[in-house]
């Protein structure tokens, strides 16, 4: 509707006094109002979501971010440029339109005509690249962006459900080689523009609205989503019937002690005793 939507929170443009002097610069503003944290599609529970944001919980949605989070790290790397350090609560998203939006580029490593301009962030623990663990920077290779990618991709798709449960098999293979271990010191990895091929296909001729709840994602193969919370149900009314048991087995031990051995021949000895 003629809403402009800034695309990062880079610096545009320094401000000088009059006698030319650097006082500060201007960016683009990106209204946190409007764009949520990512986190709060994967984890809206996270201690890692500052905001406390709820996102919709619409599985379609979260199909339509993950292709944009691949194909805007594809023209990232494109442009010679790298995120390094892929922070889910500084990435935001609008919750109608689907689009995203870099909050803090304090990670981001950008190329440039003079040189390049080095991360001045590390990678967030939990998302290093295996083979990159241990190393300080100041700067990290493209294979970094693609594990933490397809980290995110997993989250964003499955709601924490493991990748092989329920997903069709080619997506199954991009994740096996986006978290295999390296062999021979080389990893593949699927790059962000290929996840963005794949996730463009999987949305136009893959992915439905599961027919039982329309907010899940349906692969074609069954809904791990309702596969997920059939589990999840089954955990809980096992857990809270053993719970019972428990309790009844603990009040029938309680009544037992209550009553006394009723059964010994000095029963009589303990009533005269009660009334002395």
């Amino acid at each position: 509707d003629g809403a402009l939507f800034p695309l990062i929170a880079w610096p545009d443009a320094l401000i000088v006094d009059a006698g030319g002097t650097a006082c500060g610069y201007t960016m683009p503003r990106i209204d946190e109002a409007v764009m949520l944290p990512l986190i709060a599609l994967i984890d809206p529970q996270s201690p890692t979501n500052a905001d406390g944001a709820e996102a919709p919980a619409d599985f379609v949605l979260h199909g339509y971010v993950a292709y944009n989070l691949a194909h805007d790290m594809a023209e990232m790397h494109r442009c010679g440029h790298r995120f390094n350090r892929l922070d889910l609560n500084k990435l935001r998203f609008h919750p109608q339109l689907a689009t995203l939006a870099v909050l803090a580029t304090d990670g981001l490593a950008i190329s440039g005509p003079d040189g390049r301009f080095h991360a001045g962030a590390p990678p967030l623990a939990g998302t290093f690249a295996p083979e990159l663990m241990g190393k300080t920077g100041p700067d990290f290779p493209r294979a970094q962006d693609e594990f933490a990618l397809a980290k995110a991709i997993s989250q964003l798709l499955q709601r924490g459900i493991h990748p092989s449960n329920k997903m069709p098999d080619g997506t199954r293979t991009l994740f096996d080689r986006a978290f295999a271990a390296p062999v021979n010191g080389v990893c593949a990895r699927p790059a962000a523009s290929e996840w963005a091929a794949h996730l463009a296909t999987l949305l136009t001729d893959v992915i439905t609205p599961c027919d039982a709840n329309p907010l899940h994602l349906h692969y074609g193969t069954g809904c791990g989503a309702c596969a997920a919370e059939a589990a999840e149900a089954k955990a809980a009314a096992e857990a809270e019937a053993a719970a019972a048991e428990a309790a009844a087995a603990e009040a029938e031990a309680a009544a037992k002690a209550a009553a006394g051995p009723a059964n010994s021949p000095y029963a009589g000895a303990f009533e005269r005793v009660e009334q002395a």
